[in-house]
């Protein structure tokens, strides 16, 4: 995931920035990635961190969040039934979850499927499923800027900032353009897992694809 810009963390919200985690409570989890980066975030960005789940970990998770986190930022709640959790998941901004050795994580197709942002590690099992936007803007810059004296070809691997800081010809309102545009929905692609992925879901049963 891009990291955010600061001028996105200076927003001013209507509300907190909903963040979710729903599973075990586990090493592999790495939970405590996620609370030692949102320590660095709360003295400019109001969010509260949403942790429904039980595990070995879980005491020594609330340590650290004790220790880390201003404590309107966070809150643990006990494990609660898929329902109640996908309920959750529809009033969060995102659901976090960089977990390693994951197969796949059926709960990241669970948070978008209710308009929930899914956050993972790159290389592990969500890496690759979702649609690549990133590669579709790239793509449409540097069609329409390659003529420009200060022009640089941009590869997606290059972007590393939330508002495409990277795209230096292009203001933040051009780029944002894109998203209404067909053609921009014409180049997008589902990133080298995606296919084989659903492909393995359809065999078990109907695939709906939702944006």
């Amino acid at each position: 995931v891009p990291s955010v810009s600061n001028q996105f963390m200076k927003k001013e919200l209507p509300r907190k920035f909903k963040i979710l985690y729903a599973g075990k409570l586990i090493k592999r989890k790495h939970i405590e990635n996620v609370i030692e980066a949102l320590s660095q975030l709360q003295k400019t960005f109001d969010f509260c961190f949403d942790i429904y789940g039980e595990g070995e970990e879980k005491d020594s998770l609330k340590l650290l969040a004790h220790e880390m986190l201003e404590k309107d930022k966070y809150l643990f709640h006990p494990f609660v039934q898929r329902e109640e959790v996908l309920k959750h998941m529809s009033q969060a901004d995102v659901f976090v979850m960089p977990s390693t050795h994951e197969t796949l994580g059926l709960v990241y197709i669970e948070a978008m499927s209710v308009g929930c942002i899914p956050i993972g590690t790159k290389g592990e099992g969500i890496d690759g499923v979702i649609v690549d936007t990133i590669a579709a803007i790239c793509d449409l810059y540097n069609e329409d800027f390659k003529y420009y004296s200060d022009y640089k070809y941009i590869l997606p691997e290059q972007i590393k900032t939330w508002d495409f800081e990277e795209l230096n010809c292009a203001s933040r309102e051009y780029i944002n353009t894109y998203f209404n545009q067909q053609r921009f929905f014409d180049r997008l692609k589902f990133m080298p897992q995606a296919y084989e992925t659903l492909r393995k879901f359809a065999l078990k049963g109907e695939v709906i694809i939702v944006s």
